[in-house]
């Protein structure tokens, strides 16, 4: 029985690389499910399908040793040895649901109370987990193995330990740009929030503690150069909290916060 709200999958177990096996079709919670929060679809106040991201934190749902799985790991048919979807890691998904959580953050629990501490932690884990896994060759593969790490070598053959990567490494074909790194980074953990009109948000979901600085430049929006910069300890000779965020749009300085969790809203000239 469904006990919970989720928005449920029903396929059939993929054992296609497990001795051919065939299973049968079952209900299974699957990452796939988090997809109406990444196109803002739910009723912002509607709080009913809220507790589907307990699964995000849950090490029986989709939080796993090395990166988030795409099949709910206390399911019978979970197996990320297969070349499937019914629990291996893969990247495209990964962009799906951390811009997902960001929107739930931002869009949805932001407007009814404020985002924990608990909240901005959970999403910059995953991200840990996802950079670690780019290993030393910094290099994004085709998929992941969320419960054990490594991956399987060129030409098929057992699964090996990377060795770059600390067993943390993506498999199969490398430099396989099908995620958004660089938007999970940027708009999602940074918080830089793009406007159609002449202005823009910054609104960062990392935890307070994280890092002692930012820094994000080069930033081409909408005919401007933009350049956000965000630092714990401006002054090591001065006592006490000293947390600036400055934004300069076209070389001057034009916006400022001494709140990180606050979003800041930037007029463009």
């Amino acid at each position: 029985a469904i006990d919970d709200p989720f928005f449920y999958s029903r396929l059939a177990g993929d054992n296609l690389h497990t001795g051919g096996v065939v299973d049968q079709l079952s209900i299974i919670r699957e990452t796939v499910g988090y997809t109406p929060w990444y196109f803002n679809l739910l009723p912002s106040q509607d709080q009913q399908f809220d507790i589907a991201w307990a699964q995000f934190d849950d090490e029986l749902g989709f939080k796993q040793p090395f990166g988030m799985s795409t099949a709910e790991y206390r399911h019978d048919f979970f197996n990320e040895m297969s070349y499937g979807w019914n629990g291996r890691g893969w990247p495209f998904q990964n962009s799906v649901v951390y811009k997902a959580y960001a929107n739930f953050l931002r869009n949805y629990k932001a407007t009814r109370g404020e985002i924990s501490e608990a909240d901005r932690q959970l999403l910059y884990d995953h991200m840990t987990q996802y950079v670690e896994l780019h290993g030393r060759r910094r290099t994004i593969g085709e998929w992941y193995l969320p419960r054990t790490g490594g991956y399987r070598m060129p030409g098929g053959g057992d699964v090996v330990q990377s060795h770059p990567a600390m067993g943390k490494g993506f498999g199969d074909v490398q430099d396989y740009f099908h995620s958004t790194f660089p938007d999970m980074l940027i708009e999602d953990l940074i918080g830089f929030q793009a406007s159609h009109q002449k202005r823009f948000t910054v609104h960062p979901l990392i935890p307070k503690d994280a890092w002692d600085f930012f820094y994000l430049g080069d930033l081409r929006y909408h005919d401007h150069e933009v350049e956000i910069l965000w630092k714990k300890d401006w002054d090591a000779t001065q006592d006490g909290d000293q947390s600036k965020l400055y934004v300069w749009v076209d070389g001057k300085r034009v916006a400022q916060s001494d709140d990180l969790t606050v979003p800041l809203v930037v007029q463009l000239p």
